[in-house]
């Protein structure tokens, strides 16, 4: 739909109303260097860099609710401008070490989380709190964690269960939770001749 956009004259001193193509406003927004309605257009000439937010999976649409494959098209930008930014890290990562340091961005570090994955510059660090079941160090809010000399300390029985580090007997043992009591099976009766 059309934009109303206020433009001022410099002869004048007015204000003029010019009116845009919606779409055309919302690209410049998302990308304000790609002057065509295709949001998978390569730009190579770039003079604003770090405005693509196309890349960072930003897109416009005319539907009401994005459709499948609006949001397919937007999640391939992204994931593409991802291994872009991990190959090169690799790249600098191996021919020059100690540049790494300054090529890398909080983009670099969102696209190794992105892909779960974990590099020598992108480690995840994992923060302990001591639990208050046993007061072992264990992950914020772990169902259950494993006790130093062997042993699990369980504060959710029914992950423990699901994960198959304890049985629904352990559990009961531990809790006496009707839940978690033997299934026992109804004997029927023989039927009369």
């Amino acid at each position: 739909s059309p934009f109303k956009f206020p433009k001022g004259n410099i002869d004048s001193n007015d204000i003029d109303i010019v009116v845009l193509d919606g779409r055309r406003m919302a690209m410049d927004i998302i990308n304000p260097d790609n002057l065509s309605l295709d949001q998978d257009a390569v730009i190579t000439g770039s003079f604003s860099v770090g405005q693509n937010l196309g890349r960072l999976g930003v897109f416009w649409t005319q539907n009401v609710v994005p459709s499948e494959a609006d949001l397919a098209a937007a999640t391939r930008r992204l994931e593409a401008h991802y291994r872009s930014l991990l190959t090169d890290a690799r790249a600098v990562e191996t021919s020059a070490p100690a540049r790494l340091p300054e090529v890398l961005t909080p983009a670099h570090h969102a696209a190794a989380d992105y892909f779960h994955e974990t590099f020598n510059w992108h480690k995840k660090e994992i923060h302990k709190e001591n639990c208050p079941r046993c007061g072992m160090p264990a992950n914020v809010g772990a169902a259950f964690h494993a006790i130093d000399g062997g042993g699990l300390c369980v504060g959710d029985w029914d992950s423990a269960i699901r994960a198959g580090v304890r049985s629904r007997a352990q559990a009961y043992e531990a809790t006496e939770d009707e839940r978690f009591a033997p299934r026992v099976v109804k004997a029927s009766l023989p039927m009369e001749k």
